[in-house]
């Protein structure tokens, strides 16, 4: 029995450096669809709401909310769109072409808005 033991242990040993080196089967992960932009029945809603719940620096709070609502409603993006949209260049490249560059996340693939 004591002679069988260095043998298992080697198996043992050889079978998790096996398991490291080779690759893991893909987990197949389903994709959702995209969900529907922000309407025209919800935006008067969040817009005059926007902020209200702040107790301090409720007034920045409600400019954010409310840029990142009308982003939401007049570019036809998703949150996670206009998350990516943080420089001051981003918007003012948009004045200028008239259009807005964003790649989806999920479908990763690029998203022209026309906004003006």
């Amino acid at each position: 029995m004591e002679a069988v033991e260095p043998i298992e242990d080697s198996l043992t040993e050889l079978h998790r450096k096996i398991d490291v080196l080779l690759p893991k089967d893909k987990v197949n992960r389903e994709v959702l669809p995209l969900r529907d932009p922000i309407d025209i029945n919800l935006f008067p809603f969040f817009f005059t709401n926007a902020g209200s719940k702040a107790k301090r620096r409720k007034d920045l709070k409600q400019a954010q909310l409310r840029l990142a609502y009308t982003l939401l409603y007049h570019t036809k993006l998703r949150v996670n769109e206009i998350r990516s949209i943080t420089k001051k260049k981003d918007i003012s490249d948009t004045v200028e072409t008239s259009q807005m560059n964003v790649i989806h996340h999920k479908t990763k693939q690029a998203h022209y808005t026309c906004t003006f």
